[in-house]
């Protein structure tokens, strides 16, 4: 199962606050039994309608197939990392959910 996290983030906020979420986030992929899955991070741009200040997004991409409790503390965890700014969450093929 493809599991996909978008963090949409404004690009001129000067503090690190988003350079510490990121840090912690790769710290926590890092994790032995994260390390188990293959994973792929990114930061990009983003646009369009509704976006508003936010044109810069962290991107964590992961294939889990079996591990349905770690889907879950994955979920949670960078829900907690990234609490207060947009995350997008997709699953496989699906339509995105905003989780926060």
């Amino acid at each position: 199962m493809k599991l996909e996290f978008k963090i949409l983030f404004n690009r001129d906020n000067h503090s690190n606050d988003v350079q510490k979420q990121i840090i912690r986030a790769k710290d926590y992929m890092a994790l032995a039994t994260i390390k188990e899955i293959p994973y792929f991070c990114n930061v990009g741009f983003c646009g369009g309608g509704g976006l508003e200040d936010e044109q810069t997004s962290f991107n964590i991409v992961c294939f889990i197939y079996e591990d349905v409790a770690l889907r879950l503390n994955i979920y949670n965890q960078l829900k907690a990392i990234f609490k207060g700014a947009t995350i997008y969450y997709f699953q496989d093929n699906q339509p995105p959910t905003l989780i926060s």
